[in-house]
Parts: structure tokens; C-alpha cells; sequence
């Protein structure tokens, strides 16, 4: 069974919280988190908090929503408008699992987005996490040139 468990910045520590991701103080603006390590109650930054995968890349580090990956393959890799050896792409959820963004599969003429276990396909052997969203932004930017 995967381990179910969340990360999320803290402005306040200027550190990542790895832990529970608690419900509690509704009313207040953000998210909270347990952190497993330390045990205390971070309060984090409501757009950084991203699940655990339950999957490690090449290595070994967890792989989190947000996390921007570079994809290797000794098969060819099908980003949106072209083949290629290897990838960047970004972890995400869509329809129950954990995928990346941008990847497609042309299924009847149409380019249509794989919502399978493609990250566990990949995973660990070929996915490195190179940054996140949240911290290198500026990776985005060659996420979106993979796939123009």
C-alpha cells in the first residue's frame, strides 16, 4: 500500500514540511501540516501542498505533485508533437492518478491525454525530479518548449 502523505512551503521557516495534512482551522487562510520528522504543525502555503506519489525517482528522492521531472527512456517518449528520447514534464493528478501533464497518446486520430499508471511505468528507473513548480518556475518554461 502506498504511503499517503503531503508536503507544502512554509514562508514563515523558509523550509518544505513532509507530513499529515491536517483540516483543522478552516476559517484561516492556508494549510497545515504534521511533519513526521519534527512533529510539529507547520502552517504552509495553500498552492504549494502537493501528494506524494508513493513513487521514488533514479535517485531515490520522493516524487510530489508539482515535482518537474525529466522523463529518460530507452523506448521513445510521445510528448505532444513529437518523439523523443527524453522529456521534462510536471507530476500531476488527473482522473484518480498520478501523471504527467503533457504527455499524449494519438487514440483515434485525436490527441488524447493518457490518464494511466504512466508515471509508475516510468518511475523510478527513468524519471528524475530536476526542480518543482513552485521554487524553479523557470522550468515551466521548458516544459511548455517540449511541447510547442
Amino acid at each position: 500500500m502506498r504511503e499517503i502523505k503531503f508536503r507544502g512551503y512554509s514562508p514563515k521557516e523558509g523550509r518544505w514540511s513532509y507530513g499529515d495534512l491536517l483540516t483543522m482551522y478552516a476559517d484561516i487562510e492556508g494549510k497545515f501540516i504534521s511533519d513526521r520528522q519534527d512533529g510539529i504543525i507547520y502552517r504552509v502555503r495553500a498552492d504549494t501542498v502537493g501528494q506524494y506519489t508513493g513513487l521514488k525517482d533514479k535517485n531515490g528522492k520522493e516524487i510530489y505533485e508539482g515535482d518537474v521531472v525529466k522523463i529518460y527512456s530507452p523506448l521513445l517518449v510521445m510528448t505532444l508533437k513529437k518523439w523523443d528520447l527524453e522529456a521534462v514534464d510536471v507530476v500531476v493528478f488527473k482522473r484518480g492518478v498520478f501523471c504527467f501533464r503533457n504527455h499524449r497518446c494519438p487514440i483515434g486520430g485525436e490527441d488524447t491525454p493518457i490518464y494511466s499508471n504512466l508515471l509508475a511505468y516510468r518511475a523510478p528507473k527513468y524519471v528524475e525530479i530536476i526542480g518543482n513548480i513552485y521554487e524553479n518556475p523557470e522550468l515551466l518554461e521548458e516544459v511548455e518548449n517540449e511541447t510547442s
